[in-house]
């Protein structure tokens, strides 16, 4: 029996049960455990089912691929997983930058990076000695670094 106030939250968040919808008759097991009953001593096999995934409605369209695979950690409990795709109307983002690796081998990039590195040193010793503000304190001399780096690799 499912609690009123559980229904209420899908219905809120307009979650539906996307592996069920998808396996309606399926029975599949993500926890097997094997048993050996002490007095009797025959093997006692207990099951678990995944009984639900909930997802957005607006979502189970792009979702599949759901299925139970072994994990490759040794566990009695099975991975389970599922694809999204990208929907046509989506764009993707520009993503996050990522420091292409050559530079760390130019002398010029890394002679830069040096220098801001003593830079924001003399900052952080200069900071020891006064209040810290919202203004300045080392969060912000540490963003403005790795800002000040980025926008060299980007040279």
């Amino acid at each position: 029996e499912v609690p009123m106030s559980f229904t209420r939250l899908k219905s809120l968040f307009q979650m539906e049960d996307g592996w069920r919808n998808t396996f309606q008759d399926d029975r599949q097991y993500t926890c097997i455990q094997q048993r050996n009953d002490p007095t009797t001593g025959f093997q006692h096999v207990s099951r678990s089912r995944l009984d639900r995934i909930y997802v957005q409605h607006k979502l189970f369209d792009i979702c599949r691929g759901w299925k139970i695979d072994h994990t490759v950690v040794r566990s009695d409990h099975s991975l389970v997983s599922m694809q999204m795709i990208c929907r046509a109307d989506q764009k993707p983002g520009k993503g996050r930058f990522g420091l292409p690796l050559y530079l760390l081998k130019t002398r010029k990039f890394i002679t830069e990076i040096q220098h801001l590195g003593r830079e924001l040193k003399v900052q952080y010793n200069e900071l020891q000695h006064t209040e810290r503000t919202e203004e300045h304190n080392m969060q912000i001399l540490w963003a403005k670094f790795k800002y000040d780096s980025i926008q060299h690799a980007r040279k």
